[in-house]
This record gives C-alpha cells, structure tokens and sequence, in this order.
C-alpha cells in the first residue's frame, strides 16, 4: 500500500498504479460516533481531469459490500491550498447507520474509493475500522452542574461543547436507563468560552418526572471530524416530590387521564388531551393548567420530545361541582391548545401544573402513563 504525501495531507493508495497520472487524490480522514450508534466519516478527493468539479466516492466495506455513494462538496480550505486545482470544496462526509453497519458490515472496515472521472482509475482513500471505543482530546467535554427537583418536575443545568464541532452541541437525557428526551446545548456561557470551548453551549433543561426516585443521564454528540465518541455528561441520582397539600390560597384539581389523536396526513400530527380539573379559590374565572409530556414516536427511531402546552379550564364538570361546590360548574380543562407531536407520537407520561391566580402558589396536579 502507497502513502501519497501531498502537501503535508497523506492520501492512501492501494497499489502504485492508483497514484499514476489522472488518478483523482484524496484521504478518508476520520471515523467518530453520533447518537443512537451512527458512525459519522469524512474525507477529501480531488481528480485533476476536472478540477474544481465534484468527485464521487463510492463507500464500500471491506467484504466488497456497497453501502453509498457520496460526493465531494464540503469546504476543505486545507486541501484547497495545498493541492493546485483541487479547489475549495474537496470535503465529503456520510453517515452509516447502525441497520447497514450490522447488514453489510458485520465488523469489517469500511473503505472509500474516489470515482475516476477521464483517464487514469478509481483510487481507494483509505479503509477504517468502525471504533466500539476510544478516548480523544477531540470528543465532547461538558458537565451537569446541576439537577434539582420539584413536585412532578426536574430541572438540569450544565454546559456541553465539541472543541472541533458544532458551536452548538445536540443532547440526550436517558431516565432510569432509556433516553427520553433530545435537546441542545446552545445558550451562553461565556465561562465556557474562556478555556477555548463554544460560546453557546450552555443548557437549562426542565422536563416532567413521575414521582419517585429516577437515575439521569445527560450526553453530548461528537459533531467534530477528529473525535471518536459521543460523552456522558453527567448522572444523577434524583428523588422526586409527588403531589403536595395545597395551602388555603393554592389552585386544587387533578390529572385524571389523558387521550391521544392522531390526525390523516396533512399534516401529520398526533395531539395529546388531557383530561382533568382545576380551580382557584381566588378565582372566579378559568385558570391555566400547563400540561408537560414526554413523548417518543415508535414508527421514527429515535425521537423524542419534551413538550409543553398551556390549556384552560372552563369545560363542564358537574361531577367535580357536585363533590366541591366552590370548584363551579366549569372547572374541567377545555383541551385547547393541546400538545402536538409527529404523526403516530406516543406519550411516556403527561403531568399537569395549575398556573396559580393571586395568593397563593401554582401546583403540581399529578401524571399518568401511556404506553
């Protein structure tokens, strides 16, 4: 196998031949991890028939199984300057995903060949084995500064940056070992920006929590080229409060159940209702209850929600009047401004905060679970 040096950028080639005159040029550069096992790669070619045009690189694994072909068109400025009539886009990049790593790779390398455009032949860039693990002063770097808790609901506060990716780096929060809920770290944090890292990594995450005693994780994604693996955070052991006494002024109620609904396609949405009660001593009219639920859909792997909407009271609950009469004959919550998600969305668990009106403190009303 050939090491062609170009530059100070090292190419490889399989054979003497693939260096010849009219051969295109480049390097797979790099193999790192993203969320939910996706391999993230990257490289440069370059073909001096066409210089400055797009080259195509044919991804295969070492077994001679295809996976994709990808084409150049990434801003690589260091190749550009280094190699005459490359031009400033020679970069290219894919993702592997984890169904074609097991159905094709099963464990091989994966190799990347530059498609010959004129005279000369295909040139192979190089073959690399997919990491299962690695350490590297180029994966992400955060911390979990803070996790606090209170009736139904969590709170994490902490910063993650990539030192060579994203200005803002993507989230994952695993509760009691299953992750639940994707974010971003993308406010300020200019602490953070004083050792080199992003300006906007910081994150303040609140989300709902079933009472009880729950294990929190919090990771970053690796989004740099020379990083191998994506990083935890942080864990926490959290104990969550339950619903609480209300005091002579607090707002009273329940979260009795919630539905789902999903709509045919246009656009595709599943709507979340709670169904439930609230009123407030202090109050003669509707009041808020802010619903938040976990949500995930099972027909699109690997999304997650954390969302919140607001919904009134004013629905007819004479069920509730007949047991308190000073709660009125409208304290059920209308299922306005219900939550939406993706079309066939499920719920992990909803709970419900009646938004408090005059003395008094908003409340923690309960949650339930659907599956």
């Amino acid at each position: 196998m050939l090491v062609v040096s170009l530059g100070g950028l090292v190419g490889v080639a399989a054979t003497t031949a693939s260096a010849s005159p009219g051969n295109p040029v480049g390097a797979f550069d790099s193999v790192s991890a993203r969320f939910d096992g996706n391999w993230f790669i990257t490289g440069w070619a370059a073909d001096g028939d066409t210089p400055g045009q797009p080259v195509q690189v044919r991804l295969v694994f070492a077994n001679n199984k295809f996976v994709q072909y990808v084409a150049t068109g990434d801003a690589r400025p260091d190749v550009g300057s280094a190699v005459p009539g490359a031009g400033p886009s020679t970069g290219w990049h894919a993702t592997i995903d984890l169904i074609t790593l097991y159905a094709l790779g099963k464990g091989t390398p994966l190799c990347a060949w530059a498609v010959n455009t004129g005279v000369g032949s295909d040139a192979l860039l190089g073959c690399r084995a997919l990491p299962t693990s690695g350490s590297s002063p180029f994966n992400p770097r955060g911390a979990l500064d803070r996790a606090s808790s209170t009736p139904g609901l969590l709170r994490v506060t902490g910063w993650a940056s990539d030192p060579d990716g994203d200005p803002t780096t993507q989230l994952r929060i695993s509760i009691d070992g299953v992750l639940r809920v994707a974010d971003v770290a993308a406010s300020a944090r200019p602490d953070v920006a004083k050792i080199g890292l992003s300006l906007t990594s910081g994150f303040d995450i609140t989300m709902p929590l079933l009472p009880g005693g729950h294990g929190v994780c919090v990771y970053a994604q690796n989004t740099g080229r020379a990083g191998l693996q994506n990083t935890t955070v942080g864990c926490v052991i959290v104990a969550t409060p339950g619903v609480q006494p209300a005091g002579a002024h607090d707002p009273v109620g329940s979260l009795d159940s919630a539905s789902m609904f999903s709509t045919i396609c246009g656009p595709c949405l599943t709507s979340f209702y709670p169904v439930g009660w609230a009123y407030d001593p202090d109050s003669a009219g509707p009041i808020v209850v802010r619903v938040r639920a976990i949500t995930h859909s099972p027909y699109v792997p690997k999304t997650y929600e954390n969302g919140r909407a607001d919904n009134p009271t004013g629905a007819p609950r004479p069920d509730v009047q007949a047991a308190i009469p000073q709660a009125g004959p409208n304290a059920g919550i209308t299922h306005q401004n219900a939550l939406g998600g993706s079309y066939f969305d499920a719920f992990d668990w909803m709970c419900a905060y009646a938004q408090n009106v005059g003395a008094g403190a908003s409340r923690f009303l309960g949650c339930t679970t659907k599956s």
